[in-house]
Protein backbone atom coordinates (compact mmCIF):
# COMPACT_ATOMS: atom_id res chain seq x y z
CA UNK A 1 0.00 0.00 0.00
CA UNK A 2 2.92 2.32 0.68
CA UNK A 3 5.96 3.24 -1.35
CA UNK A 4 8.54 4.42 1.16
CA UNK A 5 11.46 6.49 -0.10
CA UNK A 6 13.74 8.70 1.94
CA UNK A 7 14.92 11.69 -0.09
CA UNK A 8 17.21 14.27 1.49
CA UNK A 9 15.48 13.55 4.78
CA UNK A 10 12.12 13.67 3.01
CA UNK A 11 9.66 10.79 3.02
CA UNK A 12 7.45 10.08 0.01
CA UNK A 13 4.41 8.04 0.96
CA UNK A 14 1.88 6.52 -1.41
CA UNK A 15 -1.48 7.03 0.31
CA UNK A 16 -5.08 6.58 -0.72
CA UNK A 17 -6.53 9.31 1.49
CA UNK A 18 -6.93 13.03 0.61
CA UNK A 19 -4.34 15.70 1.35
CA UNK A 20 -4.73 17.83 4.45
CA UNK A 21 -2.86 20.55 6.32
CA UNK A 22 -0.93 21.82 3.33
CA UNK A 23 0.86 18.60 2.44
CA UNK A 24 2.23 18.85 -1.09
CA UNK A 25 0.86 16.21 -3.42
CA UNK A 26 1.30 14.81 -6.92
CA UNK A 27 -0.59 12.29 -9.05
CA UNK A 28 0.96 8.97 -9.96
CA UNK A 29 0.47 6.85 -13.05
CA UNK A 30 -1.86 4.64 -11.04
CA UNK A 31 -4.07 7.62 -10.19
CA UNK A 32 -3.26 7.43 -6.53
CA UNK A 33 -1.82 10.23 -4.41
CA UNK A 34 1.72 10.81 -3.19
CA UNK A 35 2.48 13.16 -0.31
CA UNK A 36 5.97 14.61 0.03
CA UNK A 37 6.33 15.22 3.74
CA UNK A 38 9.33 17.18 5.03
CA UNK A 39 10.41 15.65 8.35
CA UNK A 40 13.62 15.29 10.34
CA UNK A 41 13.36 11.67 11.45
CA UNK A 42 11.07 8.65 11.67
CA UNK A 43 9.48 9.80 14.91
CA UNK A 44 8.40 13.10 13.41
CA UNK A 45 6.93 11.25 10.42
CA UNK A 46 5.16 8.84 12.76
CA UNK A 47 3.64 11.79 14.60
CA UNK A 48 2.44 13.35 11.34
CA UNK A 49 0.84 10.08 10.30
CA UNK A 50 -0.70 9.55 13.72
CA UNK A 51 -2.34 12.96 13.59
CA UNK A 52 -3.67 12.76 10.03
CA UNK A 53 -3.78 9.08 9.11
CA UNK A 54 -4.20 7.24 12.38
CA UNK A 55 -6.14 4.33 10.95
CA UNK A 56 -3.83 3.88 7.99
CA UNK A 57 -0.75 4.22 10.14
CA UNK A 58 -1.97 1.66 12.67
CA UNK A 59 -2.74 -0.78 9.88
CA UNK A 60 0.34 -1.10 7.72
CA UNK A 61 2.88 1.73 8.03
CA UNK A 62 6.43 0.34 8.13
CA UNK A 63 9.06 3.07 7.99
CA UNK A 64 12.23 2.36 6.06
CA UNK A 65 15.21 4.65 5.60
CA UNK A 66 16.42 3.67 2.11
CA UNK A 67 18.46 6.58 0.86
CA UNK A 68 19.65 8.70 3.77
CA UNK A 69 23.23 8.88 2.45
CA UNK A 70 22.31 9.62 -1.16
CA UNK A 71 23.23 12.98 -2.62
CA UNK A 72 21.43 15.00 -5.25
CA UNK A 73 23.97 14.21 -7.96
CA UNK A 74 23.29 10.47 -7.96
CA UNK A 75 19.52 10.67 -7.67
CA UNK A 76 17.48 10.30 -10.85
CA UNK A 77 14.70 12.76 -11.46
CA UNK A 78 11.09 11.59 -11.67
CA UNK A 79 8.71 14.12 -13.18
CA UNK A 80 8.83 17.89 -12.87
CA UNK A 81 8.17 18.17 -9.15
CA UNK A 82 11.63 17.33 -7.93
CA UNK A 83 10.72 13.91 -6.52
CA UNK A 84 13.80 11.69 -6.80
CA UNK A 85 14.56 8.15 -5.86
CA UNK A 86 17.14 5.40 -6.15
CA UNK A 87 16.67 1.64 -6.06
CA UNK A 88 19.01 0.93 -3.15
CA UNK A 89 21.58 2.57 -0.93
CA UNK A 90 23.88 -0.39 -1.66
CA UNK A 91 23.37 -0.30 -5.43
CA UNK A 92 26.37 -1.80 -7.22
CA UNK A 93 28.16 -2.81 -4.02
CA UNK A 94 26.53 -6.20 -3.35
CA UNK A 95 26.89 -8.21 -6.55
CA UNK A 96 27.24 -11.92 -7.26
CA UNK A 97 29.53 -13.49 -9.86
CA UNK A 98 27.52 -15.92 -11.99
CA UNK A 99 29.41 -18.82 -13.54
CA UNK A 100 29.67 -18.35 -17.30
CA UNK A 101 30.18 -22.08 -17.76
CA UNK A 102 26.78 -22.84 -16.22
CA UNK A 103 25.01 -19.67 -17.41
CA UNK A 104 21.43 -19.83 -18.66
CA UNK A 105 21.67 -16.41 -20.26
CA UNK A 106 18.04 -15.46 -20.73
CA UNK A 107 17.48 -15.84 -16.98
CA UNK A 108 19.16 -12.44 -16.66
CA UNK A 109 17.99 -11.08 -20.01
CA UNK A 110 14.86 -9.00 -20.70
CA UNK A 111 11.94 -10.82 -22.36
CA UNK A 112 12.42 -10.89 -26.12
CA UNK A 113 9.76 -10.34 -28.78
CA UNK A 114 8.08 -13.65 -29.51
CA UNK A 115 7.40 -14.31 -33.19
CA UNK A 116 5.43 -17.00 -34.96
CA UNK A 117 7.61 -18.43 -37.72
CA UNK A 118 5.70 -20.13 -40.49
CA UNK A 119 7.27 -22.59 -42.90
CA UNK A 120 6.06 -25.34 -45.24
CA UNK A 121 6.67 -29.06 -45.35
CA UNK A 122 8.06 -30.69 -48.51
CA UNK A 123 4.49 -31.74 -49.41
CA UNK A 124 3.32 -28.13 -49.08
CA UNK A 125 1.59 -28.50 -45.69
CA UNK A 126 1.79 -25.34 -43.54
CA UNK A 127 3.71 -25.32 -40.26
CA UNK A 128 4.10 -22.72 -37.51
CA UNK A 129 6.20 -22.46 -34.34
CA UNK A 130 7.21 -19.74 -31.81
CA UNK A 131 10.73 -18.28 -31.76
CA UNK A 132 12.36 -15.47 -29.79
CA UNK A 133 15.84 -15.51 -31.32
CA UNK A 134 14.72 -13.18 -34.08
CA UNK A 135 16.59 -9.98 -34.90
CA UNK A 136 16.07 -7.28 -37.55
CA UNK A 137 19.73 -6.83 -38.50
CA UNK A 138 19.09 -4.39 -41.39
CA UNK A 139 15.76 -2.57 -41.16
CA UNK A 140 16.06 0.60 -43.25
CA UNK A 141 18.02 2.23 -46.06
CA UNK A 142 21.53 3.62 -45.61
CA UNK A 143 22.76 6.53 -47.67
CA UNK A 144 25.52 4.66 -49.48
CA UNK A 145 23.28 1.75 -50.56
CA UNK A 146 19.71 2.59 -51.44
CA UNK A 147 17.53 0.65 -51.48
CA UNK A 148 19.26 -1.42 -48.83
CA UNK A 149 18.40 -5.09 -48.35
CA UNK A 150 16.28 -5.58 -45.24
CA UNK A 151 17.62 -8.57 -43.31
CA UNK A 152 16.02 -10.59 -40.51
CA UNK A 153 18.14 -13.15 -38.64
CA UNK A 154 16.35 -16.19 -37.23
CA UNK A 155 18.19 -18.35 -34.71
CA UNK A 156 17.10 -21.97 -34.41
CA UNK A 157 18.76 -23.87 -31.60
CA UNK A 158 18.38 -26.61 -29.09
CA UNK A 159 19.72 -27.84 -25.78
CA UNK A 160 21.21 -31.11 -27.07
CA UNK A 161 23.38 -31.46 -30.20
CA UNK A 162 23.64 -29.73 -33.60
CA UNK A 163 21.98 -32.80 -35.10
CA UNK A 164 19.03 -32.33 -32.76
CA UNK A 165 18.31 -28.79 -33.89
CA UNK A 166 18.78 -29.71 -37.54
CA UNK A 167 16.11 -32.36 -37.10
CA UNK A 168 13.52 -29.79 -36.02
CA UNK A 169 10.66 -29.45 -38.45
CA UNK A 170 11.00 -25.68 -38.84
CA UNK A 171 14.76 -26.03 -39.43
CA UNK A 172 14.27 -28.73 -42.07
CA UNK A 173 11.49 -26.82 -43.80
CA UNK A 174 13.49 -23.61 -44.08
CA UNK A 175 16.64 -25.42 -45.16
CA UNK A 176 14.69 -27.29 -47.87
CA UNK A 177 12.52 -24.43 -49.14
CA UNK A 178 14.92 -21.52 -48.63
CA UNK A 179 12.18 -19.29 -47.21
CA UNK A 180 10.21 -18.46 -44.07
CA UNK A 181 7.72 -15.88 -42.78
CA UNK A 182 8.05 -13.94 -39.51
CA UNK A 183 4.60 -13.15 -38.09
CA UNK A 184 4.10 -10.74 -35.18
CA UNK A 185 1.46 -12.15 -32.78
CA UNK A 186 -0.73 -9.85 -30.64
CA UNK A 187 -1.50 -10.46 -26.99
CA UNK A 188 -5.01 -11.80 -27.51
CA UNK A 189 -3.66 -14.94 -29.22
CA UNK A 190 -1.09 -15.73 -26.52
CA UNK A 191 -2.64 -19.13 -25.79
CA UNK A 192 -2.62 -20.07 -29.45
CA UNK A 193 0.98 -18.89 -29.76
CA UNK A 194 1.98 -20.93 -26.72
CA UNK A 195 0.23 -24.00 -28.12
CA UNK A 196 2.42 -23.90 -31.24
CA UNK A 197 5.41 -24.64 -29.03
CA UNK A 198 4.22 -28.21 -28.45
CA UNK A 199 4.39 -31.07 -30.90
CA UNK A 200 1.40 -31.48 -33.18
CA UNK A 201 1.14 -32.92 -36.65
CA UNK A 202 -0.87 -29.88 -37.73
CA UNK A 203 -0.03 -26.96 -35.47
CA UNK A 204 -2.29 -24.54 -37.32
CA UNK A 205 -5.31 -26.73 -36.67
CA UNK A 206 -4.30 -27.60 -33.11
CA UNK A 207 -3.75 -23.96 -32.14
CA UNK A 208 -6.74 -22.54 -34.00
CA UNK A 209 -4.54 -20.27 -36.11
CA UNK A 210 -5.25 -19.69 -39.80
CA UNK A 211 -2.73 -20.03 -42.65
CA UNK A 212 -3.20 -17.55 -45.50
CA UNK A 213 -1.38 -17.08 -48.80
CA UNK A 214 1.67 -14.84 -48.71
CA UNK A 215 2.49 -12.22 -51.34
CA UNK A 216 5.79 -13.50 -52.79
CA UNK A 217 6.78 -16.75 -51.08
CA UNK A 218 5.01 -20.08 -51.10
CA UNK A 219 5.16 -20.32 -47.33
CA UNK A 220 1.86 -19.16 -45.77
CA UNK A 221 1.47 -16.30 -43.31
CA UNK A 222 -0.63 -16.29 -40.11
CA UNK A 223 -3.95 -14.48 -40.53
CA UNK A 224 -4.28 -13.56 -36.84
CA UNK A 225 -1.02 -11.57 -36.89
CA UNK A 226 -1.17 -7.90 -37.89
CA UNK A 227 2.24 -7.93 -39.60
CA UNK A 228 4.07 -10.59 -41.62
CA UNK A 229 7.59 -10.42 -43.07
CA UNK A 230 8.26 -12.79 -45.97
CA UNK A 231 11.91 -13.82 -46.22
CA UNK A 232 14.20 -15.69 -48.59
CA UNK A 233 17.29 -17.30 -47.08
CA UNK A 234 20.55 -15.73 -48.28
CA UNK A 235 22.94 -17.57 -45.96
CA UNK A 236 23.12 -19.78 -42.88
CA UNK A 237 25.70 -19.48 -40.10
CA UNK A 238 26.28 -22.94 -38.66
CA UNK A 239 27.49 -22.25 -35.15
CA UNK A 240 29.11 -24.86 -32.99
CA UNK A 241 27.21 -23.45 -30.05
CA UNK A 242 23.47 -23.47 -29.39
CA UNK A 243 21.89 -21.96 -32.52
CA UNK A 244 22.25 -21.82 -36.28
CA UNK A 245 21.42 -18.44 -37.80
CA UNK A 246 19.24 -18.14 -40.91
CA UNK A 247 19.74 -14.79 -42.65
CA UNK A 248 16.53 -13.90 -44.45
CA UNK A 249 16.19 -11.14 -47.03
CA UNK A 250 12.77 -9.53 -46.66
CA UNK A 251 11.03 -9.76 -50.04
CA UNK A 252 7.52 -8.72 -48.98
CA UNK A 253 5.74 -7.23 -45.98
CA UNK A 254 2.00 -7.31 -45.36
CA UNK A 255 0.24 -5.52 -42.50
CA UNK A 256 -3.39 -4.93 -41.58
CA UNK A 257 -4.72 -1.73 -43.12
CA UNK A 258 -5.60 -0.14 -39.77
CA UNK A 259 -2.01 -0.67 -38.64
CA UNK A 260 -0.64 0.77 -41.87
CA UNK A 261 -2.79 3.90 -41.57
CA UNK A 262 -2.07 4.49 -37.85
CA UNK A 263 0.44 7.23 -36.86
CA UNK A 264 4.00 5.92 -36.52
CA UNK A 265 4.17 6.47 -32.77
CA UNK A 266 0.95 4.50 -32.24
CA UNK A 267 1.72 1.40 -34.30
CA UNK A 268 3.47 -0.57 -31.56
CA UNK A 269 0.58 -0.09 -29.13
CA UNK A 270 -1.86 -1.21 -31.82
CA UNK A 271 0.22 -4.31 -32.57
CA UNK A 272 0.23 -5.34 -28.89
CA UNK A 273 3.24 -7.63 -29.33
CA UNK A 274 4.11 -10.57 -27.13
CA UNK A 275 7.36 -11.04 -25.23
CA UNK A 276 8.73 -14.31 -23.91
CA UNK A 277 10.96 -14.64 -20.86
CA UNK A 278 12.70 -17.99 -20.89
CA UNK A 279 13.97 -18.67 -17.39
CA UNK A 280 14.80 -22.37 -17.84
CA UNK A 281 15.12 -25.00 -20.55
CA UNK A 282 11.47 -25.98 -20.39
CA UNK A 283 9.69 -23.01 -18.82
CA UNK A 284 8.99 -19.40 -19.62
CA UNK A 285 6.54 -16.55 -19.13
CA UNK A 286 4.67 -14.51 -21.72
CA UNK A 287 4.47 -10.74 -21.28
CA UNK A 288 2.73 -7.87 -23.05
CA UNK A 289 4.05 -4.42 -23.92
CA UNK A 290 4.73 -2.29 -20.85
CA UNK A 291 4.07 1.37 -20.15
CA UNK A 292 5.66 4.12 -22.22
CA UNK A 293 8.44 5.74 -20.21
CA UNK A 294 9.98 8.40 -22.45
CA UNK A 295 9.30 9.86 -25.87
CA UNK A 296 12.59 10.22 -27.72
CA UNK A 297 12.80 13.61 -29.44
CA UNK A 298 15.72 14.52 -31.68
CA UNK A 299 15.47 18.20 -30.77
CA UNK A 300 16.29 17.35 -27.15
CA UNK A 301 19.75 16.02 -28.04
CA UNK A 302 22.62 18.00 -26.48
CA UNK A 303 23.78 20.82 -28.74
CA UNK A 304 27.36 19.69 -28.24
CA UNK A 305 26.79 16.27 -29.83
CA UNK A 306 29.71 15.89 -32.28
CA UNK A 307 28.20 13.28 -34.57
CA UNK A 308 25.93 10.22 -34.92
CA UNK A 309 24.43 8.51 -31.89
CA UNK A 310 26.14 5.65 -30.10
Amino acid sequence: MYERIVIRRHYALDLDTPARDGARLRSTARERTVYLVEVEDERELAGWLARHYAKVFAYTCILTDLLRRSSAKNLSSEGGNGLRKERSASMGTDRVDVSVDDLFGTLYWPPMPAMLVSSRDPDGSPHVAPFSLVYFASYTNVESVAPTDKIIILGIGGYATPETRKSKRTYRNIADSGEFVINVPPTHIVRQANRTGFWEEDKFAASGLTPIASAKVKTPSVAECMASFECEVIKVDHLESQADLFWGKVVAVRVDRELYEAPADQKIAMMKPLYHYGYSHDNGTWFSLGEKLLEEVESEAPKSSPGPRS
